[in-house]
């Protein structure tokens, strides 16, 4: 009920129902996991991060569990820790669009950026029509200050069809 209720917009009745299932079961992890959303969204990320570790340690395979922490671990600054909950994940988990944004992030934060852009390449490369991966490289190859790797990216995310990268291509090559 508790779920339905946030999912609604009712965080108050949603709280109250959450924290009685919790009572009521606290070997259930999906209370404790959407507390921990709400905790975040009144950002209040100490409160956030007890309740998702409660959920993780129930039940520690969720990735949509792991998620929410690292968000709330970056949220805490603590990119380094958030990195690292995210690179621990089997790669086909890692290539998830959400935990490449995670964990470029979280390197972006640690000037890291040539990480992020080899991390973008690795899930390129399991995905080599992927539009969106193809301008993700070429943005953090940029940022990595790696001009050269960022351009012929660029015109494979155009040639994959993205709509941003004909113009980020065209930057590249000083036209």
């Amino acid at each position: 009920m508790g779920v339905t209720q946030h999912r609604l917009g009712m965080v108050d009745e949603a709280k109250v129902s959450l924290l009685a299932a919790v009572k009521l079961d606290d070997e259930e992890p999906v209370a404790p996991a959407v507390l921990a959303q709400i905790a975040l969204d009144e950002n209040e990320p100490d409160l956030a991060l007890r309740y998702i570790r409660r959920s993780r340690e129930i039940d520690p395979t969720q990735l949509a569990h792991r998620i929410l922490e690292a968000r709330i671990l970056r949220r805490l600054n603590k990119p380094e820790e958030a990195l690292t909950l995210m690179l621990a994940l089997p790669k086909e988990q890692l290539h998830e669009p959400v935990v490449l944004e995670i964990c470029s992030g979280c390197m972006g934060l640690l000037g890291r950026p040539a990480d992020a852009a080899a991390l973008y390449e690795e899930a390129l490369a399991a995905q080599p029509t992927n539009a969106d991966l193809a301008f993700q490289a070429a943005q953090w190859h940029e940022r990595a200050g790696d001009t050269e790797a960022a351009l012929a990216k660029a015109k494979m995310a155009q040639m994959l069809g993205h709509d941003l990268a004909g113009k980020m291509a065209e930057r590249l090559s000083g036209g």
